[in-house]
């Protein structure tokens, strides 16, 4: 029977994998509003173990090191919408 890993062991050992992969990789999260992924974004920019990118409007106060794009307003929009339609158009 196979042990059951605890969420912090799997976590620890993500945060390693990461690590070791060398150089800050940006990971964009599309629900920029939930306070999980608030937290979690701002602690992967205080370890230094990525680049965050959240889809939506900052809190106040915002995290340090977490960057905020509000899709609406971006002058990049129409750009953005031609990616996503071109990947999504074979489904």
């Amino acid at each position: 029977m196979a042990v059951n890993e605890t969420s912090i062991a799997f976590l620890n050992r993500q945060i390693e994998r990461v690590r070791q992969a060398g150089g800050r990789k940006r990971i964009v999260f599309p629900e920029g509003f939930d306070p999980r992924v608030l937290e979690a974004a701002a602690r992967l920019a205080r370890e230094g173990l990525a680049e965050p990118i959240l889809l939506g409007k900052p809190p106040e106060p915002a995290p340090q090191g977490v960057t905020f794009i509000q899709p609406e307003s971006s002058p990049q929009l129409s750009k953005y919408a031609a990616i996503y339609h071109e990947r999504r158009r074979a489904r």
